[in-house]
């Protein structure tokens, strides 16, 4: 049996001054609303809005967390060609170039995750002296 889906046919247009826009949007940034429809949906409707409580702190963290996790990703993609790139070659000078290519990305991949391990270690122990 299908289940019936309750989609929104009924739009409603609110023409706004810029800066009213501008508070709107900081009010929504403010919860854990993602979507400024479902947050204004929800202050129409007089349902409960949650703000959002994040330690800025926190914030820091993930950010640095998400730049390390795109300089992972490429050292990866890097590292998976360079080894793709050494089972397909089939010359001796070739094979050379491509080693030294691959023990040069190990080092960084070593490293840049020895930063990781470093930036955790650092943010653990400040978060247990809080």
């Amino acid at each position: 049996m299908k289940e019936k889906r309750n989609n929104k046919t009924k739009m409603i247009f609110v023409r706004l001054e810029e800066q009213d826009y501008i508070t709107l949007i900081g009010r929504q940034k403010s919860t854990t609303e993602r979507n400024l429809s479902a947050y204004c949906r929800k202050l129409l409707m007089a349902k409960p809005v949650i703000k959002s409580v994040q330690n800025d702190s926190l914030r820091e963290v993930l950010h640095t967390l998400s730049l390390l996790q795109k300089d992972l990703n490429g050292i990866g993609n890097n590292y998976n060609q360079m080894v793709k790139r050494l089972h397909t070659a089939d010359k001796i000078p070739e094979i050379k170039t491509w080693f030294l290519q691959y023990l040069n990305e190990k080092d960084r991949m070593l490293s840049a995750i020895e930063d990781i391990k470093k930036y955790l270690d650092k943010t653990a122990e400040k978060w247990l002296q809080e």
